[in-house]
């Protein structure tokens, strides 16, 4: 009588009375070259349990509710961190194992850290009664997926999920490990008020840096009209303090980037963050001023660039979702005068706001008592360096927590906004009204 087999895998836990004895009954040379079962659904459709690290198996769904063809594995390694390892099926059937194997180290699953090991945990993850749905959210900002007829909207920050509303998802929401996102706030937002947000309220000019720095979170969940901002004025006027004051938004205002770089290296720059600002000094520094004009329509249009790959295949960029706020000595215009078939087009003056400095105190419009300017700018170069992030912490939390409430009065709000820009004048210029628009949004 033909014995039943027992998997060998260590973390196979198999029930010791349903096992064969062992028997000394002989066996042909033939038979003992039997290919061996890997463990799984058996015969009478038992599931074979996981290794205890594994604590739960994805099958991974797109923005739509569709398949991708991956399962994500989420399990805890020996050091109490979570490991989250997608998994591509249609390799790991094609018996191409490196993601398995990728899992088995990440995750200190020793027992299965070999050939064979990883042969047995692919058979093990694979079993599709394990296969819950869940959406893998690969940036920070705003996801939407449309699922089985429900609509889940939600933020990730900080690797944490803030969802609107407070209605459960129907599926996991997870977040891929290395996400890029910023260091951990400093201090409070009691305490950015006092040290920051009191000048802020005084000086119209950082008024409407941090103004143009929130609005990059409501852009995409709320279908805002996108504007880009660049302070125009001469050097040694506070131009770079206006930006350190937005960037304490969200980071700390110690340093501001340059456009120093090609083209490409700043757009790289731009898509490391989604819906987020991104403060930029220094615009007559990059390799081609003239080509971040491009940027600017990707910018506001919300555009794929497309690319092509060595395959002679299109290859098509995420879009860039980011405000931009710069700083730079010269307009547009003075930058492009001299560049051979360089035209500016009128839909720039619909997508960037030059403001020129025209301050009592270069960009500053009151000073602190007993300080001078350069003296008020050094100053809040501390500040800014000591105190930032809380107030976006804070935004985040609560823009999806209110995010109805925002939704349902937007359109008569950005109508009323455009109303007190305008203060009566007539716009008959389309032109000059889509940046209104974006005015309004700030």
């Amino acid at each position: 009588m033909k014995r039943k087999k027992a998997h060998g895998s260590p973390a196979l836990h198999t029930d010791p009375t349903t096992q064969s004895p062992q028997q000394d009954t002989p066996s042909s040379p033939k038979k003992d070259k039997r290919t061996k079962e890997q463990p799984g659904l058996d015969e009478e459709n038992v599931l074979s349990p996981l290794p205890k690290a594994i604590k739960a198996v994805f099958r991974v769904v797109d923005a739509h509710g569709k398949r991708t063809g991956h399962i994500a594995v989420e399990s805890v390694n020996e050091a109490g961190e979570k490991v989250l390892s997608q998994i591509d099926l249609k390799k790991m059937s094609n018996g191409n194992l490196e993601e398995v194997a990728a899992l088995a180290v990440d995750s200190d699953l020793f027992p299965f850290q070999s050939r064979k090991g990883a042969n047995e945990l692919a058979a093990l993850i694979r079993q599709p009664p394990y296969h819950q749905p869940a959406y893998i959210a690969e940036h920070d900002g705003y996801h939407r997926v449309d699922y089985d007829g429900h609509v889940i909207e939600f933020f990730v920050w900080r690797d944490k999920i803030h969802m609107f509303g407070d209605e459960p998802s129907p599926i996991a929401l997870r977040i891929l490990l290395g996400v890029a996102t910023y260091p951990p706030a400093s201090g409070t937002v009691e305490q950015w008020k006092s040290e920051v947000g009191v000048y802020v309220v005084r000086n119209p000019y950082m008024l409407i840096a941090v103004l143009a720095g929130l609005t990059p979170l409501l852009n995409q969940a709320f279908a805002l009209p996108k504007l880009v901002l660049m302070f125009v004025g001469p050097s040694s006027q506070g131009k770079t303090t206006l930006l350190r004051v937005g960037q304490s938004l969200i980071n700390s205002g110690k340093n501001i980037e340059t456009f120093a770089g090609t083209t490409k290296g700043i757009e790289l720059k731009l898509r490391e963050h989604s819906d987020a600002p991104a403060f930029m000094d220094e615009l007559r520094q990059a390799d081609a001023p003239f080509d971040l004009i491009k940027l600017v329509f990707d910018i506001e249009n919300g555009a794929n660039r497309k690319v092509s790959s060595g395959a002679q295949k299109v290859v098509q960029r995420g879009a860039i979702r980011v405000t931009l706020v710069a700083a730079n000595e010269s307009t547009v215009a003075e930058m492009t005068s001299g560049a051979r078939g360089i035209k500016v087009n009128e839909g720039l003056a619909a997508r960037l706001l030059e403001l020129h400095i025209q301050a009592p105190h270069g960009t500053f419009h009151v000073l602190p008592d007993n300080m001078t300017a350069k003296q008020f700018a050094e100053h809040m170069k501390l500040a800014t360096s000591r105190v930032y992030g809380a107030v976006w912490d804070t935004w985040v939390h609560s823009v999806a927590k209110n995010a109805s409430y925002i939704r349902n009065g937007l359109d008569k709000n950005l109508a009323l906004f455009e109303e007190e820009l305008l203060e009566g004048l007539p716009v008959n210029n389309p032109v000059t009204a889509r940046l209104v628009q974006g005015m309004a949004a700030w």
